[in-house]
């Protein structure tokens, strides 16, 4: 059984790697397949297993390793992250058809060296925009600031060349790259297994999507007039690997299966916490844009507005209530202050005024 996954990383490796063929299948009646992979392990190599991106979530739920080469000491496989939310992450966007101008704008503020028939010159990037020349005609502009001070606007048809200065920038641009080249194979997954580095064996089992396999069943008659029932299963290999010298088993049964979403990264929004200064003020303003609606309250026989202001002031501390005429403010069960809206029915008519 694995014994230590140390790291669970989702990163891809290019490493080259041994891949293990298929030495059993067993196919179930709800639409799995038990796979079982075995090879040697040479000390030091990893082993690479290849999926369909659909299988990601019941592999990595199901996946068990055994070594014979040591302990199993790393799990990588190839992250799924979405492509704008990988690009945005790289600060780069080079979508299809991008020109020179568009695609230095975003470097604004780095070091590059741009070669020019008058030879190199060396600066920063201020901005790269498409100049209009009459109906049709474009032109493409760098704004650029030299080592010597001097603000410069380029031409870049005649720029043969651009170096990039900065190493972090270089690999962001190589970073853009390989999200665009991942993001264009999505159906292919890899995983790479390690272990300690010792020679021996590995076995890998789990758990895929696979056709159901189908039964027939036929009746044969010979010259001597027996017969014989022949039963046939009908299997379809869906997989990329052959299976030759596979031990092949179908079972009748239909264990139940769910699908746990394992493979898709998820992020969790969090609630921002306000200091405690902010709060205070926020439920103040918050309180007050509450009041701005003016309750009605009853005094006596006229029907009074009162303000926000004098909703907020806390009532003097011998104030009672007054409703319907009823000192206190009991009607019907009902308590009443300066400083609550309370409904009550009266035959007092309210001034228009209010």
């Amino acid at each position: 059984m694995i014994r230590c996954f140390a790291f669970l990383i989702a990163a891809a490796l290019t490493l080259s790697a041994a891949e293990l063929p298929v030495s059993r299948v067993v196919l179930y009646k709800n639409g799995l397949a038990l796979f079982e992979r075995s090879g040697a392990v040479k000390p030091g190599e990893p082993v690479r297993l290849e999926f369909k991106k659909s299988e990601m979530d019941d592999v990595l739920k199901t996946l068990v390793l055994t070594s014979s080469a040591g302990a199993v000491t790393h799990l990588r496989y190839e992250l799924d992250e979405p492509l704008d939310r990988r690009l945005a992450d790289i600060g780069l966007s080079i979508p299809n058809g991008v020109n020179l101008a568009t695609l230095l704008d975003q470097m604004r503020g780095a070091r590059i060296v741009l070669g020019t028939t008058g030879g190199p010159v060396e600066g920063v990037v201020v901005s790269g925009r498409i100049a209009q020349q009459g109906q049709q005609a474009q032109k493409l502009e760098l704004t650029f600031l030299t080592t010597a001070g001097e603000l410069r606007i380029i031409d870049l048809d005649g720029v043969s060349s651009v170096k990039l200065a900065d190493d972090r920038l270089q690999k962001r641009l190589t970073d853009a790259l390989a999200a665009y080249q991942q993001a264009q194979s999505q159906e292919r997954k890899s995983l790479w297994v390690e272990t300690s580095g010792a020679a021996g064996t590995l076995l890998a089992r789990y758990l895929v999507p696979a056709p159901m396999w189908k039964s027939a069943y036929r009746l044969a008659f010979t010259d001597k007039d027996d017969a014989t029932i022949e039963g046939w299963a009908i299997v379809e290999n869906k997989s990329d690997s052959d299976w030759n010298n596979v031990q092949l088993t179908v079972v009748s049964g239909q264990p139940i299966s769910f699908i746990s979403r394992l493979y898709e990264p998820k992020y969790i929004q969090r609630q921002d916490l306000e200091p405690a200064e902010n709060v205070a003020q926020f439920n103040h303003l918050e309180r007050y844009a509450a009041l701005q609606k003016t309750p009605r309250v009853f005094n006596g026989s006229r029907l009074q507005s009162q303000s926000p202001l004098q909703m907020i002031a806390p009532p003097p501390a011998n104030a009672v209530g007054v409703v319907g005429g009823v000192p206190g403010g009991v009607v019907g069960g009902m308590l009443g202050s300066v400083n609550e809206s309370v409904e009550v029915a009266s035959s007092v008519e309210p001034d228009t005024e209010a």
